[in-house]
């Protein structure tokens, strides 16, 4: 699947052009912000990951519904929804990635919770409509290749809810623009509840970074252009990935006082350059 949709994050010499708000880098502790707690009074789907399989229902009740990822793997792990149209297929959906189609008509992102590092986890409230969902991981191995083109990918049936989900109330909202995040307000030490909604014709995605004492957005960039040699200069922290427009996720995340970034990686659907090139990464001091 080389050239699809997420292999543009891999291209040598790559310029990681970065506006971040400058800031005085503050320590982030190891043991803080844990990705997502899993939100009282939900139920909870969850699906395990591996390297590189997922282990999840073959079918569940739509509506809001957790989701919660274990990874019992090596290597950091997301999961990414994708609503086909009635009649498309999973090969349908490989096949546009591979032709470089990054946003085909019959798929819709609809998120999922990101980032949940080996041996950790990360949760994401869902709203699922029902129909037939391809299950992916689009995070690159090392050796640069995708989990999904490892075979990290399953389909899921969502059926038609039985009986309202209801949800907490978040407290901020968060909009993905073109290139951009708008924050309803500030951010401050504790846990927060986000509702995460896109307002743009293409899908963005919200990436959270803990930054250790000293560190960048331009650093986790370099990184992973590098091959992720090293420790990475980073503490996974969640959020959600691929939203289209109208869609929403909800992430429950417990902030630490200390620096973070936000990054979103996906292709332009204009120039099929990466999101955070057009500018859509920021740094963010929580205290």
């Amino acid at each position: 699947m080389r050239g699809s949709r997420f292999a543009w994050l891999f291209v040598p010499g790559v310029l990681f052009a970065c506006g971040s708000e400058d800031a005085p880098a503050d320590d982030v502790a190891a043991d803080a912000a844990d990705a997502a707690a899993p939100m009282a009074g939900m139920e909870t789907v969850t699906i395990v990951a591996r390297d590189y399989a997922f282990e999840a229902p073959a079918s569940i009740e739509g509506g809001v519904r957790e989701i919660r990822i274990v990874n019992q793997g090596t290597e950091l792990h997301h999961i990414q929804f994708v609503r086909l149209d009635p009649g498309s297929t999973m090969d349908d959906l490989m096949a546009a990635y591979g032709a470089g189609d990054f946003y085909p008509s019959f798929a819709h992102d609809v998120g999922g919770p990101n980032l949940a590092p080996p041996g950790g986890e990360s949760t994401a409230k869902v709203h699922m409509t029902a129909g037939t969902y391809a299950v992916l991981c689009v995070i690159p191995s090392p050796d640069m290749t995708m989990h999904v083109e490892k075979g990290m990918m399953t389909v899921m049936e969502v059926t038609e809810p039985s009986h309202a989900m209801p949800a907490p109330e978040p407290d901020l909202q968060l909009t993905l623009r073109d290139y951009g995040f708008e924050f309803s307000g500030e951010i401050t030490a504790g846990t927060h509840t986000i509702r995460v909604s896109t307002e743009a014709a293409q899908s963005h995605e919200l990436v959270i970074f803990g930054l250790p004492e000293g560190g960048s957005a331009e650093g986790i960039l370099q990184w992973i252009e590098n091959g992720q040699q090293g420790p990475p200069p980073f503490r996974p922290v969640g959020g959600v990935t691929a939203l289209a427009q109208g869609e929403t996720n909800d992430v429950t995340i417990d902030f630490a006082p200390g620096r973070y970034a936000f990054i979103c990686f996906l292709p332009d659907a204009g120039d099929g350059a990466p999101h955070f090139v057009h500018g859509m990464v920021q740094e963010y001091t929580v205290s």
